[in-house]
């Protein structure tokens, strides 16, 4: 069982007001209780920069033993909300020693590719890629999403030919985007995740 462990919502400095010993004083105090709880692993997901990203991470290895995944997140132009890019990303995560890395949530599939071509070169750590089902559209008061469940499943062949080794959706995605996509080209239930 994985146990997510998400961005604080707040900026760590010199961004923001919050100290990185505060920060990787509340990701210990999650991932203890986590790893307590009894998960098998640890899935840092949808940080916005390495920085607390970097802090996620120490704290995890700190507090316990357990396998460690990071994703981060990138916006439509293949940059972290601090402008760093995908090798740059690579480089530090790969350096911290995490178990897997890659990226998920904020933009659809066609914008996280491209993030996944750079990361494949830069790395030898297996990848994960959990997009969205496109940018959030807002239709007659409700919340949709673009990319159906077909398309979803295409790009995510995509992913597994560029060799990332887990895929899977993020917002948007629902039961029928993973199961198409499992169906349609015979991935192993081992190589997909689904994050909510």
């Amino acid at each position: 069982m994985g146990a997510s462990i998400g961005p604080l919502g707040t900026l760590i400095e010199p961004w923001g007001n919050l100290s990185s010993d505060e920060a990787s004083s509340v990701f210990k105090e999650q991932i203890e209780a986590v790893s307590k709880a009894g998960a098998d692993l640890i899935v840092i997901e949808k940080m916005m920069y390495i920085k607390e990203a970097e802090v996620a991470v120490l704290a995890a290895r700190n507090v316990c033993h357990l396998p460690v995944v990071c994703q981060i997140t990138f916006a439509e132009n293949g940059r972290t909300l601090m402008g760093e890019d995908p090798e740059a990303v690579s480089d530090v995560l790969e350096d911290l020693g995490v178990d897997a890395l890659g990226a998920n949530c904020s933009v659809g599939p066609d914008s996280l590719f491209p993030v996944a071509e750079k990361m494949s070169f830069k790395t030898h750590l297996p990848l994960i890629f959990q997009p969205n089902a496109g940018q959030p559209q807002l239709q007659d008061g409700k919340t949709t999403y673009p990319v159906l469940a077909e398309q979803f499943s295409d790009w995510m062949q995509k992913f597994v030919n560029l060799g990332v080794k887990i895929v899977g959706g993020c917002c948007g995605t629902t039961p029928a985007h993973l199961k198409t996509t499992v169906s349609r080209h015979k991935l192993v239930h081992s190589n997909l995740a689904d994050s909510s």
